[in-house]
């Protein structure tokens, strides 16, 4: 006699009133037949067509994007100037004066201890978000990233190396005038100064890359 409802069978060389379960499969086997499905269902969707095209175009305006930051290299250190102007509004260390066509910021404005420091070719974000966005679009152009996820990436880490060489200039700015040349400009430069801007570039590009490889998300997988 067979009951199909539970898969058990009753065996002729059993006692009387005594079931034994035959079951299809081992409770092994359908752990591994759900783990399978798990790694199934969150394996990438091949991307289609229209995605391909998208992350194409997204790739030609990255690339074209970096080139064009990297050879207008000066207007983007005049707006590196004029941000850090306004973060040292909100520090004590006189009134500010930003001359945005020589990439300059000034402090004590109209004092006899008026000083300033000046965004250089080396230190402008252009260099930093440029190459980045460079790669960006190389990655782009390979097709293997949704263009979404590969503006988020590259926005991401452009947004850390500029907050982070932003706050470079801030500090070179505040400790050359509370210590002078000798006593803030030298070790804030230099030693400091690096220290930010490795960290920056290095959280830019640990996270950038952290996004943009992450996965979408499990998938459901519909059950027999």
């Amino acid at each position: 006699m067979t009951v199909n409802d539970e898969a058990v069978q009753v065996r002729e060389d059993a006692e009387p009133g005594t079931l034994r379960p035959r079951t299809g499969r081992s409770p092994h086997s359908a752990a591994r037949g759900r783990r399978a499905a798990v790694r199934v269902g969150r394996a990438a969707a091949p991307m289609g067509r229209a995605s391909r095209i998208a992350a194409f175009v997204v790739g030609f305006a990255l690339f074209g994007s970096g080139i064009m930051i990297i050879n207008f290299h000066r207007a983007v250190a005049s707006i590196d100037a004029t941000a850090v102007g306004w973060i040292l509004q909100f520090i004590d260390i006189g009134e500010i004066l930003v001359v945005s066509q020589n990439q300059a910021v000034y402090w004590a404005a109209g004092l006899p201890t008026m000083m300033g420091v000046q965004v250089t070719t080396e230190c402008t974000s252009a260099f930093l978000v440029g190459p980045a966005m460079i790669v960006g679009g190389l990655i782009g152009l390979t097709g293997r990233f949704g263009a979404i996820r590969t503006l988020v990436a590259i926005l991401f880490a452009s947004i850390v190396v500029v907050a982070a060489n932003w706050t470079r200039i801030t500090l070179i700015a505040w400790a050359t005038a509370s210590f002078g040349i000798e006593g803030g400009y030298s070790w804030s430069h230099t030693i400091v100064g690096s220290l930010i801007a490795l960290a920056g570039v290095l959280l830019g590009l640990v996270g950038g890359v952290i996004l943009l490889m992450r996965e979408a998300g499990p998938a459901r997988s519909a059950r027999p």
